[in-house]
């Protein structure tokens, strides 16, 4: 299915998401309040007609979290600055409270609305697969794409959860080609790439061009490698093919790939960097807003 030496690759890979998502489902891990409109954007449900229900409760509870965190944050100004009687500081601090018990709300309805069944191994596998097979991608790009999935989780504080691996891995692999591959795919082929691996999705180039802008701002444009890092990423894949008894046909990295990759990655950063910048400044006064415009629960 997938490009032959990618194989075991993208099996390592699916088993590495597999185990994180699992264990923050388990963990009940919690977006940041600040981080939810992110998050959002990379909700599949908001580019599935179908799921229109879905959607708008994401939104919604999204709107909520966010109203509700920025009153906290003015209520705890008040507090702060509250002098007089304690009957004035009572009432700041009880408004506080009150606030506080509003945000926490908010945020458990969130949590509702984006929870979902944690992936299987053969589901991560068969989507990865699919859009290497269908991009053509080299198999390094795998690794580099697991990287970068790590990276924004990391970076960002945002779980890459059963609503949104699918589009935050989609990101991740444009940005992988475009780091590794002489010829990169354009930003274009992706929506095609995604309607293949997703049956009902509907999004534009645009929208594409605004998640590549967003994953780019959480990780902050860290898109640099070091073939030390890579090494570690590519030998754990390794081990997980090996005790599954399965060959891995991928090589290491030579010195100078990994020179290559060091200095290349090094290179696209400062393009990425220019280039998202310049493309937010065109985006500000058209279609940069919290969801896609052109559906229909926000018209």
């Amino acid at each position: 299915m997938a490009v032959p030496d990618a194989d075991e690759v993208i099996l390592g890979k699916a088993a590495v998401l597999y185990c994180q998502l699992a264990a923050e489902a388990s963990a009940a891990k919690r977006c940041p309040p600040e981080r939810v409109e992110d998050m959002l954007l990379f909700s599949e449900d908001l580019y599935m007609p179908e799921r229109a229900k879905r959607r708008e409760a994401q939104i919604l509870a999204a709107a909520e979290v966010k109203a509700a965190t920025k009153a906290l944050a003015a209520a705890k100004q008040e507090a702060e600055a509250a002098t007089g009687t304690e009957e004035a500081a009572a009432a700041a601090t009880a408004a506080v409270a009150e606030c506080r018990a509003r945000a926490d709300s908010a945020m458990a309805v969130w949590s509702r609305v984006m929870a979902g069944a944690v992936p299987d191994i053969e589901s991560l596998y068969s989507f990865s697969a699919k859009v290497h097979e269908m991009g053509q991608f080299s198999p390094e790009t795998v690794v580099l794409s697991l990287i970068l999935i790590n990276r924004v989780a990391s970076t960002s504080g945002i779980p890459v959860g059963p609503t949104t691996w699918r589009l935050v891995g989609l990101i991740a692999t444009l940005l992988a080609q475009k780091l590794w591959d002489d010829a990169s795919v354009a930003n274009s082929d992706f929506p095609t790439l995604l309607k293949a691996v997703l049956p009902g999705s509907e999004i534009a180039v645009r929208e594409i061009n605004r998640l590549e802008r967003r994953f780019l701002g959480l990780i902050k444009y860290k898109v640099t490698f070091t073939g030390s890092l890579y090494a570690r990423y590519y030998f754990e894949l390794r081990t997980i093919a090996e005790e599954n008894h399965r060959k891995f046909r991928l090589a290491p990295l030579s010195k100078e790939q990994a020179e290559r990759l060091e200095a290349r990655s090094r290179s696209k950063a400062e393009t990425l960097r220019g280039g998202a910048k310049l493309a937010t400044r065109r985006a500000k006064t058209s279609d940069d807003g919290l969801a896609p415009r052109s559906r229909a629960v926000l018209s």
